[in-house]
């Protein structure tokens, strides 16, 4: 019976093919918008900017001319050779290329417009260069060289020979090293401002992917330890089932005595296999005892031989005819492997990787369907399956390698989020931790007990708005009986506050052993603060010094107001204002201004607070006021001293109706006891 072939088969004789005179080709068309570019940048290589800084001559061939050789391979024609060997007839691919092509064209254009007399068709540095990020720019970082290669590709889709890919791959690696001598360049001149610019946007490809963040090593210790290991783990599985299909080859040798070098031939593919992840396997080991990520080449490279590996079996598979053959190996059930080892490539959770799986499975699988047309052209099994289905298992294989590019992509986002969370949980438990500490500290700070003094009842009491606070009170013990009591409150609440209020505390205690006039220690007290405290911090202070003895209360205010007096005699509550700025301002204050002096009658009481109290609000956004505090510090006079502050507590409490304390809350009551 006569046999047809499938005429959109190449076979081994099948050449480039010249288009007749006047015919319209894929091809001829991607000539015509190459040479429209040309004239497009000749017209605007009238309009740029001076020149700084180039490239040497040397470095300009280096790039220049493998390009020039990239562009000549894809549109000059042979006649002959292995070179001139056609890939495939379909017209649809070949109409494909040529819109990819005007597209490339079209986006090297449009990035040529938007960089302006910034361009050069060289590495160089023009007088007044800045850093492009609009348009193209902000999409990939040298969309010029973008545009050129998906140009190029899509002209050697249109060719459909071998030496125009190999063209293709000449212009990339000539752009690669372009863009890598640009690149430093570009860093020399704009230093952190391309860094930046550089973490944010890919290279070449418009797609997250390629972007130097998605690709390098996750810095995380535990995760690169979790990596290794995972991989240990999956080189481990395939050394299993290397060993178990090597056992099985091993048996079925053993039972078909005709047909056993097949069988020692499958066993020393997987033999082969085995040796190479058994080395692996070593170097992760390695990796992990000395506590250091896998380098980049080695995951690369092992990428690369793995996914080469099927294609060695289906080769394998093809020579044997008594197996399947040529064409029907190509359908075999080993073509899944390709799939297994890239989805096993998102493992590694980079992008690029992912993304070369799938280009070197596809290669390795239209490479193996090129050799077996060039080997076996008239196979009985040829029309075994239509011809598309090899082009489209190819395609299906690069698509492959970009979807797991996607989904490694999208779990990297989720890592890298979940590492930051956990780092920031860490940082936020090591903050508490310090702020606790601090707060012990600054509670310590504050005085253990109240003082006893014959005749008169004081307290003192401190709640902190944050874990630590910018309010502090305190007392100290004076020659003669007498005792000074101080309450501050520096500006905001925090940590901060909280250091400038223990500078204010250790200023005050070092300063009242001088026995100074209050007057004096404020003002002194003032001139260091202000030396210390950076511009925009202030605190205020009230500063008393009582005389049980002589029932006197002297009572100095530095921006602290207003200062509660409560007059048994007369059941009134008067209010004090400061006297000067608040420390640290440094305006000072009039020197001839001394401190009041009060007299303590029996039942009389000073009542010193901070603002937290008065500028409480409720949930009408109310606040509480100074004069109704003076109206309830007037009617609870009949508490103790420490009963009162309670009192004055639980009234803001019940003032602010559940709102939570915004500032922080210190007061000090001094209570003259009746006879």
């Amino acid at each position: 019976m006569a046999r047809t072939i499938d005429s959109t088969c190449p076979s081994r004789k099948t050449r480039y093919k010249s288009p007749t005179v006047g015919e319209i080709t894929p091809l001829l068309i991607d000539f015509w918008f190459w040479l429209a570019l040309v004239f497009f940048w000749l017209i605007g290589a009238l309009f740029v900017h001076k020149t700084r800084s180039r490239e040497t001559r040397l470095q300009r061939v280096q790039h220049v001319a493998p390009m020039y050789l990239g562009f000549i391979l894809i549109f000059v024609k042979r006649n002959s050779g292995l070179l001139d060997y056609r890939l495939y007839s379909n017209n649809s691919v070949a109409w494909f290329g040529t819109l990819l092509t005007l597209a490339g064209v079209l986006f090297a254009m449009w990035a040529r417009v938007i960089i302006g007399r910034n361009w050069s068709g060289i590495v160089t540095l023009k007088q007044g260069h800045t850093l492009i990020r609009e348009g193209p720019y902000q999409f990939t970082r040298h969309p010029i060289y973008t545009g050129f290669i998906a140009g190029a590709i899509g002209s050697a889709l249109s060719a459909a020979r071998i030496d125009a890919w190999i063209g293709v791959a000449i212009i990339i690696v000539a752009f690669f090293f372009k863009l890598r001598r640009e690149e430093s360049l570009m860093i020399g001149e704009f230093k952190e401002e391309y860094e930046s610019y550089k973490r944010q946007v890919p290279a070449l490809f418009p797609l997250p992917w390629f972007s130097f963040s998605a690709n390098q090593p996750i810095q995380s210790e535990a995760f690169q330890h979790a990596a290794i290991q995972s991989d240990r783990y999956r080189i481990i599985g395939i050394l299993c089932v290397c060993a178990a299909f090597g056992f099985l080859d091993i048996a079925m040798a053993l039972a078909n005595t005709q047909g056993r070098w097949r069988f020692m031939m499958y066993f020393s593919w997987w033999s082969i296999l085995a040796a190479y992840e058994f080395i692996l396997l070593l170097i992760a080991n390695r990796a992990r005892r000395r506590g250091k990520p896998m380098r980049t080449w080695i995951w690369a490279l092992n990428t690369i031989l793995e996914c080469l590996l099927p294609s060695l079996a289906i080769m394998g598979m093809t020579a044997d005819k008594a197996y399947l053959g040529p064409f029907r190996a190509l359908v075999a059930s080993t073509t899944g492997i390709y799939f297994l080892l890239i989805i096993l490539s998102t493992l590694r959770l980079s992008p690029l990787l992912c993304i070369l799986a799938g280009a070197t499975s596809a290669a390795g699988y239209f490479a193996v369907y090129q050799f077996t047309l060039w080997v076996a052209p008239l196979s009985d099994y040829r029309d075994f399956m239509p011809a598309r289905t090899f082009s489209m298992t190819t395609l299906v294989l690069a698509g492959a390698g970009l979807v797991a590019a996607a989904v490694a992509y999208q779990i990297r986002q989720h890592v890298v989020a979940a590492l930051a969370e956990a780092e920031t949980r860490r940082a936020l438990d090591r903050i508490e931790y310090d702020l606790n500490i601090a707060r012990s500290i600054q509670i310590d700070l504050l005085p253990k007990k109240s003082p006893d003094v014959a005749g008169y009842d004081i307290a003192g009491w401190s709640e902190p708005a944050d874990k630590t606070g910018g309010d502090y009170y305190d007392w100290i013990a004076l020659p003669a009986s007498k005792l000074m009591i101080t309450i501050a409150d520096a500006t905001g609440h925090g940590l901060g506050p909280a250091l400038l209020i223990a500078a204010c505390r250790a200023y005050f205690r070092a300063i009242a052993q001088h026995a100074d006039p209050l007057e004096r220690i404020v003002k002194q007290v003032d001139a260091l603060i202000t030396a210390d405290v950076p511009a925009g911090r202030f605190i205020t202070a009230a500063v008393a010094i009582l005389d049980p003895i002589n029932h006197q209360l002297q009572l100095y205010s530095a921006g602290h107001a207003p200062l509660y007096f409560f007059r048994a005699a007369s059941n009134e509550v008067l209010r004090f204002e400061a006297d000067q700025t608040p420390l640290g301002v440094g305006l000072g204050s009039d020197p001839d201004l001394k401190a009041r002096v009060l007299e303590f009658a029996a039942g009389d009481s000073l009542i010193l607070v901070t603002d937290g109290f008065f500028e409480c609000s409720n949930r009408s956004g109310e606040m509480l006021g100074t004069s109704r505090l003076a109206d309830f510090i007037c009617g609870a006079q009949q508490y103790p001293a420490d009963e009162l502050i309670d009192a004055l507590h639980q009234h803001v409490v019940r003032f602010s109706n559940g709102l939570p304390q915004t500032d922080d809350m210190t007061a000090v009551v001094i209570k003259r006891q009746p006879i």
